[in-house]
């Protein structure tokens, strides 16, 4: 039998915020920030922008995110700014077709009169 694996197993960061708005964030399973020399420093719910650029930045690459609160669950991808515009030789519409030559007229019946 296999295990079904749950989309917080599957986050590279689970953002959790409680009633009164403090935000616990882990990043692959693991607390975030890793090392904090001040206890004291608090994450609000106003400071998701900032968590999502820091990580981004650090990560770089794109990250899998889920936030919840209030027992609603939000899902998304961020990713780098680098990475949204990097290559610019991407087409952004329809291909053109394939440009024919004009018939000169020879061969097929075509002629002045």
């Amino acid at each position: 039998m296999t295990r079904q694996l749950r989309d917080e197993d599957r986050a590279d960061v689970v953002l959790d915020i409680d009633q009164d708005g403090h935000i616990t964030v882990t990043l692959h399973g693991q607390p975030w920030p890793p090392l904090s020399n001040d206890a004291d420093v608090s994450l609000g719910r106003t400071d998701v922008p900032w968590i999502l650029r820091e990580l981004v930045t650090e990560q770089d690459m794109p990250l899998w995110v889920i936030a919840r609160s209030a027992g609603r669950t939000f899902k998304g991808l961020v990713v780098p700014e680098h990475l949204k515009h990097s290559d610019l030789t991407f087409p952004t519409g329809p291909p053109e077709p394939p440009r024919r030559p004009a018939p000169s007229g020879r061969g097929i019946g075509l002629g002045a009169s």
